[in-house]
């Protein structure tokens, strides 16, 4: 998902790139997609949806803050939503993708059943008999849910350097530059 303050910076960014003198997006239809409903954003900045962050400039506001509230009343103005009622990236499913499909649907929207949360309980990774350990081999190439951003950071470097080291290609890092 994307936070205020982003979204402010994409609009600004196409203002500029087709030298706007203000139209919000200069009049492009931009398409947002995903499913708002999931985590925030990733790093310090408030999302879409956030109480926080007002429609409404105040000269006590810090730039950042200033930009953040653009970027809120920009996202006010999206006036069509569609909703996608089928997840198709899981339309072949098994018996046992089908339950974590529907589990998850129900974490969404905080009414999960006993069966779901017994199943989400099985699909936790860990040392005791029965459960899932994450070197095998059926783990090679998936996602991971943590509750700690330092184990995510530890596993996304362990497993850029397996792919980097299969592939035989040369790791490169790239930094950026949060401005607010």
């Amino acid at each position: 998902m994307v936070d205020c303050h982003s979204l402010y910076e994409i609009c600004a960014k196409m203002c500029t790139a087709l030298h706007n003198d203000g139209h919000p997006f200069e009049g492009v239809n931009v398409i947002f997609a995903g499913d708002f409903a999931q985590l925030p954003p990733a790093g310090a900045g408030y999302p879409l949806y956030s109480h926080k962050v007002g429609t409404v400039l105040h000269t006590t506001y810090s730039y950042c803050e200033q930009e953040a509230s653009i970027g809120k009343a920009l996202w006010h103005q999206v006036t069509t939503a569609v909703i996608l009622r089928q997840n198709m990236r899981q339309n072949k499913q098994s018996p046992n993708d089908a339950k974590l499909r529907k589990a998850l649907e129900n974490l969404q929207y905080k009414s999960c059943t006993e069966s779901d949360i017994k199943h989400l309980q099985g699909c936790i990774a860990g040392r005791g008999d029965g459960k899932p350990k994450l070197n095998q081999p059926r783990f090679r190439n998936i996602s991971v849910i943590t509750a700690w951003n330092a184990y995510r950071d530890k596993i996304n470097e362990l497993g850029c350097a397996r792919f980097a080291r299969e592939t035989g290609q040369q790791l490169v890092t790239f930094y950026s530059e949060d401005k607010c």
